[in-house]
Parts: structure tokens; sequence; C-alpha cells
């Protein structure tokens, strides 16, 4: 048995019980990432859950499920985020969805119908979020996160898997990126993107504000002005898709609904030239009407 599954093993009966009292709260509990792919690094990895609510989550079911998640949460560390969604939300976030996220939550996956091929942006948008959100355990344990980037890779249908020998170092990893997954027009954000993530010395801030959209603020006179409008717009898409997967968790709805606000007119005016814009505006319009009807 591989140390994987042997981790996946140990981890079972925490899902389990969880999943259990989860049931309580929402009409399916589902696992998505390393957990449910079995990519386990023991007391590193974590198991993330998606929850389905049928119709429309209302602001008691909405509490239930904060209070059931995080209680569970207090007793076994070992449990990662929740994201929550119903039905409606479901149908919105066809447009706003970065494919590559979506296919690590295999529930989520199935319930959308994504016809559109990966952008360019959607790939270095989900690299910057990967880069983020395990930026610790890749500046000092990147041989370690292997499994999660070589799933995360096959993901962007690479021109060759990677192999360990490609995490050995930073350098060998972002060769692999440009030869393998990478189009050269993204070189120079990727270069960008791994030295504010991955060449920085622990407890550097430049991502403190990262769903403030600072990362594209302080660029240093570095230059990829062809892709930065796309940029933009698809990383404020991942923001919206974000909180609305979070409504249970968030305690202030008047001040996520404002700072929503404030990112539909960033999207609106870095999207002007688009032909479907107005989509984006009805779809954002539904997200914000649904963290107003949140506010107390």
């Amino acid at each position: 048995m591989s140390l994987s599954n042997l981790s996946y093993f140990l981890y079972l009966p925490f899902y389990k019980i969880s999943k259990y009292f989860l049931e309580s709260v929402c009409d399916h509990v589902s696992t998505r990432h390393s957990f449910y792919f079995k990519k386990i690094v023991f007391l590193i990895s974590d198991i993330d859950f998606t929850l389905f609510v049928k119709g429309s989550l209302s602001k008691k079911g909405s509490i239930k499920i904060r209070k059931r998640f995080n209680l569970l949460k207090k007793i076994f560390p070992i449990l990662g985020e929740c994201n929550v969604y119903d039905q409606e939300s479901i149908d919105q976030f066809i447009l706003l969805l970065n494919p590559l996220e979506a296919a690590r939550d295999p529930f989520l996956f199935s319930q959308l119908k994504l016809t559109h091929e990966i952008s360019l942006s959607q790939k270095l948008i989900f690299l910057m979020r990967l880069f983020k959100g395990d930026q610790s355990n890749l500046q000092f344990r990147l041989q370690k996160r292997f499994q999660k980037l070589s799933y995360c890779f096959s993901l962007f249908h690479p021109k060759r898997e990677l192999l360990p020998s490609d995490v050995s170092n930073l350098d060998f990893l972002i060769r692999y990126l440009k030869q393998n997954v990478i189009e050269e027009e993204g070189w120079a954000f990727l270069d960008f993107l791994i030295l504010k993530t991955l060449r920085v010395e622990q407890g550097d801030t430049v991502f403190e504000k990262l769903w403030n959209i600072d990362i594209f603020d302080s660029r240093e006179g570095i230059e990829f002005d062809s892709l930065s409008n796309e940029l933009f717009f698809q990383n404020i898409c991942w923001e919206f898709w974000g909180l609305c997967s979070q409504i249970p968790f968030i305690r202030d709805y008047r001040i996520a609904t404002n700072y929503l606000l404030i990112q539909q007119a960033n999207l609106l005016s870095v999207g002007k030239e688009r032909d479907d814009i107005e989509k984006y505006k009805e779809v954002t319009d539904q997200i914000i009407e649904q963290f107003q009807n949140f506010i107390d």
C-alpha cells in the first residue's frame, strides 16, 4: 500500500463522522481536491467539503451549516474548507467559473456543462490562486507537494506529466511550466507570479489583499499588457464565485455586498469591450441581490 493510500485510510474516519453530521444540514455532501482523489500527504493535506442545497439557500439554513461545520472543525482540525452551493448559484456559476478549479470538485463539475476552451488567463489565475493557497508548503516543502502539483497540472493537459525531478527546486518547476503548461505569451506573468509568491521570505505580505487584486497594482515595471485586462477580468470572476461559495461563513453581509458592488464596477469597466459583458452584469446582479437578502 502506498503512503498516499495509507494516509487516505487514516483520514477516512474523520470524513465519515463529519459527513454523517453534515448531511442533516444540507441535501448532499461530497469531498474534493486531495481527499477525493486519494492524493493525501499526511498532516499536510486536509479534507475539503462541498455541500449542496436544493433550491435556494436560506439565511436560516446558512447559519445551521456554519455552526455545524465550525463545530466539526474544532473537533477535527484536519478538516479544511467547506464550499456551499445551491441550485440557483450553480446555474449562475457557469459564466464565472474557472474550469480548472471546477475540475478539482467532481460534484460541482458534474452539475455544470462547461464547453468552452480554457483560456491562458484562466490558466494563470488558477496558478496564482494555487500558489497563494499553498504558499508556505511550496516555499519550504516543494518536493512534498509533488502529488498535488502533479494532479493540478494534469488538468492543463500538459505536453508531458510532471516528474519528481521537476520539483527538486523552483527553477526546475518554472522550466517545466514554461515547456509544458503555459504558452509563451504568459511567461512574463508566470515569472512575476513566481517572484511574488514562491521567491519571497516567509511573512511577505504582497498577497495580503489578494482579493483586492493588489498583485496587478504592484507590477513594478513588469509588462504583460496584452493579458492585463483579461487577467483582471478572470480574477474578479473568481472573487464573485469564491465569495458566493462561502456565504454561510461570511459574518457581515453588508460589507460583503458593498465589496461585490465595487468589484462589479471593476468587472464592467475592465470587460466593457466584451460582447458578452451584459451577461456578466446580469449574473453578478443576481449574486449581489442574494447577498443583500442576507443583510439583517
